[in-house]
């Protein structure tokens, strides 16, 4: 053997023994990971050993020896939200949804991860209030909260005009009090789900300004009387039925990619809205469709000059008109079962 082939494998040997002893993972990064395996009774079988990255831990997406990606979803993960993952500074996702099992408050210090992208929890357990500190991310592009029990009022300083929100997903949940205006200054969203909560107050005038938005979802969410529709609808570009529903099944959403969509879609069912509904004063010239099924409207006086379509089944204007009638003119429809 060459001198040359000599020195060539002193030095792949020296490089596998400098592996073996050097572990690839940021100590950081491990001792955050290691935090959250102490606070699950259940946990992925694969995460044993010190090094994550360099052991393949399950779910561990890793990049320079950093932990960059956490998926876990629907893995019967069991337990609570370590504060110490705010550790992982080089953090882009965390999804954990799916697993009934974790619960408990999110951390305060979830906003410390100044680079995550995805916030994905959906269907877990997890209680309590949402820290305002996730209104720091200002990478944050995908916030699903959906089918959890976090309750209390949505933060004001939730939302700021600096992030980049494509989606939000608070459905399911327990929210009280009101939209907070900061969402208004979401440019980017282009998906609000705010249904089967229990929001009241006023709802902020500057969502028809969100040029973007393609669904916004309140149902069973809303108590609130003639004046606030009539304010509401006036200015909005145009909306159009929704492709949420399915079958009669209602969605869930495991990733970005989820979420059917048709431009301009509200839906205000289930919403207690009561008194007459008296469309002869809304002033969009744009308006093409209302869903306002599962309400509580006693009367309807339907626009004059108007094309758009109105869904009023199961109000009690219902019994009115009569059941299964539909009133077709030329410039308008509503629909009555």
């Amino acid at each position: 053997m060459s001198s040359r082939t000599g020195d060539f494998m002193l030095m792949i040997l020296l490089f596998f023994q400098i592996c073996y002893v050097f572990p690839f993972t940021n100590y950081l990064d491990t001792s955050a990971l290691k935090a959250l395996k102490d606070e699950w009774s259940r946990f992925p079988e694969s995460w044993e050993g010190s090094d994550p990255c360099g052991t393949n831990w399950i779910g561990i997406s890793c990049s320079n020896g950093r932990v960059i990606s956490i998926s876990l979803g629907n893995i019967n993960l069991e337990g609570k939200l370590s504060g110490n993952i705010s550790f992982l500074s080089e953090l882009q996702i965390l999804d954990l949804s799916y697993n009934v099992g974790l619960s408990g408050p999110l951390p305060p210090n979830i906003g410390d991860l100044k680079k995550l992208r995805n916030l994905i929890l959906v269907e877990c357990s997890f209680s309590g209030q949402i820290p305002e500190s996730i209104g720091s991310l200002e990478q944050l592009v995908y916030l699903h909260f959906a089918n959890n029990k976090l309750s209390g009022d949505i933060p004001e300083k939730l939302f700021s005009s600096n992030m980049t929100l494509i989606h939000v997903l608070f459905d399911g949940n327990r929210f009280t009090g009101k939209i907070p205006y900061s969402v208004t200054l979401l440019k980017t969203l282009t998906v609000l789900r705010l249904d089967r909560n229990r929001l009241s107050g006023d709802i902020p005038s500057g969502l028809n300004n969100l040029t973007n938005l393609g669904a916004l979802i309140r149902r069973r969410t809303y108590a609130f009387g003639q004046q606030q529709i009539n304010r509401h609808y006036s200015n909005f570009k145009q909306l159009e039925p929704s492709s949420h529903i399915k079958d009669g099944r209602e969605p869930t959403y495991r990733s970005n990619t989820d979420v059917p969509l048709q431009p301009y879609s509200v839906e205000d069912y289930r919403n207690r809205i009561n008194e007459t509904l008296d469309f002869g004063t809304i002033n969009s010239s744009q308006l093409e469709f209302v869903d306002l099924q599962n309400n509580e409207i006693t009367d309807y006086k339907p626009p004059a000059n108007k094309r758009f379509q109105v869904i009023l089944a199961d109000n009690p204007v219902c019994r009115k008109w009569g059941k299964g009638l539909v009133i077709a003119q030329q410039s308008q429809q509503t629909v009555l079962k």
